[in-house]
């Protein structure tokens, strides 16, 4: 699934709670294989993206501060 193939689906025959975790797996490998992909804004700025979420985001640096925002 991480080099894109969202037709994979996991098989088992538990029926305990990793048998509930492979299911929720599968079903959600489904539902982006459903989504129409959209490389150009996967490939843009995240700033669209950003702006569309109706609460606040926090950036942290990779030692653990609090980044500035960038947006007004």
């Amino acid at each position: 699934m991480s080099k894109g193939n969202l037709q994979y689906r996991v098989r088992v025959r538990a029926i305990d709670e990793l048998a509930s975790l492979v299911r929720g797996f599968n079903q959600m490998t489904q539902e982006l294989e459903q989504q129409p992909r959209n490389s150009k804004r996967a490939a843009g700025s995240p700033k669209p993206f950003l702006e569309s979420i109706p609460t606040g985001v926090i950036s942290v640096s990779a030692d653990g501060r609090i980044q500035p925002s960038t947006s007004p």
